[in-house]
C-alpha cells in the first residue's frame, strides 16, 4: 500500500490582517457549499477578507501561500479530515485559530478536536451564522459583545 506524505510549510512572510481597521482574513475549509457561502456572507459584511476551499489539501495549498488570522474547519470533508489537518498545522507551526465548526456532537470528537490545535468548536446544528462570525472575531481578539447585525 502506498502512502504519501503531505508537506506543509508557513509563508515566507506571515501578514497578518489589518488589525487597525478590524478586518481579519479567514479561510473557511467546509466540503458544503451552502455553508461556505453563509459563513462567507456573514464575514464579508463584516469586512473582512474570506477565501474558500473544500478540504484540508485544498486548504494546505492556501496555507503553503497565505497566511490566515483564522480558520474555520469542518471535520468531515473528502480526502483530509479536519483533525488530521489541524495535526499538519500544529507540526508546520501555522499560527492562525483554530475555529472547528462541525456536525459531530460526541464529546470524545469535540475533545480530539481540541487537543489536535482548534481553539474553539461549534455544533453546526446549533449554531448560527452570526455565532460563528462571532467566535471567529473573538479568536482574533475582537470583542464579543460588538454588535454584529443578523440580517
Amino acid at each position: 500500500m502506498k502512502t504519501t506524505q503531505t508537506q506543509l510549510q508557513c509563508p515566507s512572510t506571515p501578514s497578518r490582517a489589518d488589525r487597525e481597521g478590524i478586518s481579519y482574513k479567514v479561510l473557511i475549509v467546509d466540503d458544503d457549499p451552502f455553508v461556505r457561502t453563509m459563513y462567507r456572507k456573514g464575514l464579508e459584511k463584516r469586512g473582512h477578507s474570506v477565501e474558500e476551499v473544500t478540504d484540508g489539501h485544498e486548504a494546505i495549498d492556501a496555507l503553503s501561500v497565505h497566511s490566515y488570522d483564522v480558520l474555520i474547519l469542518d471535520i468531515m470533508m473528502p480526502t483530509l479530515n479536519g483533525t488530521h489537518l489541524l495535526r499538519l498545522l500544529q507540526d508546520a507551526q501555522i499560527n492562525a485559530r483554530v475555529l472547528m465548526v462541525s456536525s459531530l456532537h460526541k464529546s470524545g470528537i469535540i475533545e480530539s478536536a481540541l487537543l489536535a490545535g482548534a481553539d474553539y468548536y461549534l455544533i453546526k446544528g446549533d449554531t448560527s451564522v452570526h455565532q460563528v462570525v462571532q467566535t471567529a472575531e473573538m479568536l482574533c481578539g475582537l470583542d464579543p459583545s460588538q454588535d454584529i447585525d443578523e440580517d
